[in-house]
């Protein structure tokens, strides 16, 4: 007990640095890293494995808390462009997958993992289940994260420039409805305990099927899909920020106890890879972008911003900025997370088992 306890004090320690620092996903990056630290070092971290399913089903629930009615009326004006990025985007993990396993000793789980266009936490814990490196889905996630957020919208807002003939004259007041849209939808939302504890029994019932399927990020998936399935009728799943944090702070202290010294030495082995996913990402965004805008109503900015494996928000305003289309980009983004939680670790599970 004295070991876990210590553990997650590091962990915090490391979260609470991150956060101060801005660091996408920083709470459970700093836990990881402090962990990570402190465990090649010392030898004593510690983490229990049994609460990997209520970190999935706490993280399914913050997922699907983010999906609501007028996401659904409003996918079906972007179904074609839906379809399109989520095959794409598909093609893209194994292509990039493969490739990553041809220039380093990663193994195909992790590789494919490493890749995958979802969150850096969600990944790496799903990474758990199917038994590859978390440490290296981590560490692989989060530059493809930090390269996609620092280069990739200065990237899509040049080709629109140059590329995209879409009105640009009302780009703040988009924006400024967006945000009065996100803003509305915090303040519909209630806060109380009561809401707080029927989130999370939802979450707890859609976990606890998810575990007993024994799918991969079972857990995760069927939390998020009950989630949402309660907040779509009703738009009052809420549950503190602080619990979210919470979770990926632990989530991090359990990856950060993974780490080795021979992890640490393996970093320089990692750039080929990390190379290999921005490059790949990047055609990727680009290709599809111009394929959605060519078969659908979508001007290049909307398709170029949707299909940009970023944050759901980040993207719909650095697309408004322009002229893009923020709510389609915003429901675009929405259904690529939900989709890519929902059947891609599926989808990897029996790639894995075709090729052995």
């Amino acid at each position: 007990m004295g070991n876990i306890l210590l553990t997650l004090a590091v962990g915090a320690l490391g979260a609470i640095i991150a956060l101060k620092l801005k660091i996408p996903a920083g709470a459970m990056i700093g836990s990881m890293v402090a962990v990570a630290i402190f465990s090649v070092f010392t030898g004593m971290a510690f983490f229990p494995n049994t609460v990997k399913s209520a970190i999935q089903t706490v993280t399914g629930a913050f997922l699907g808390m983010s999906v609501y009615r007028k996401d659904l009326k409003e996918i079906r004006s972007v179904a074609v462009p839906a379809v399109i990025m989520i095959v794409g985007l598909a093609v893209t993990n194994l292509l990039i997958g493969f490739g990553i396993t041809m220039v380093s000793d990663i193994d195909l789980v992790s590789a494919l993992l490493s890749c995958t266009p979802g969150g850096v936490t969600d990944m790496s814990i799903i990474c758990m289940d199917m038994g590859g490196s978390s440490s290296t889905v981590a560490l692989l996630q989060t530059a493809r994260l930090i390269f996609v957020i620092a280069f990739f919208p200065a990237m899509m807002t040049f080709m629109s420039a140059h590329f995209d003939k879409a009105d640009h004259s009302n780009a703040a007041e988009e924006k400024e409805e967006l945000l009065e849209e996100q803003q509305e939808e915090k303040v519909e939302k209630d806060r109380s305990l009561k809401m707080i504890l029927v989130t999370l029994g939802f979450a707890a019932i859609g976990g606890i099927i998810g575990y007993k399927i024994g799918m991969p990020a079972g857990s995760l998936t069927f939390a998020m899909l009950v989630v949402a399935t309660f907040n779509v009728f009703t738009s009052k799943a809420y549950i503190p920020m602080k619990v979210k944090l919470a979770a990926q702070t632990c989530s991090g202290a359990m990856i950060g106890c993974t780490m080795t010294m021979n992890d640490v030495l393996r970093l320089q082995t990692m750039i080929a890879p990390m190379i290999i996913i921005v490059v790949g990402y990047l055609i990727s965004n680009i290709t599809l972008g111009f394929f959605i805008r060519k078969v659908s109503n979508l001007d290049l900015t909307t398709a170029l911003f949707a299909t940009t494996p970023a944050g759901v928000s980040d993207m719909a305003l650095i697309a408004s900025d322009i002229g893009g289309d923020a709510p389609k980009v915003a429901v675009l983004q929405i259904f690529r997370l939900v989709m890519v939680i929902a059947t891609f670790p599926m989808m990897i599970s029996m790639v894995v088992k075709f090729f052995g």
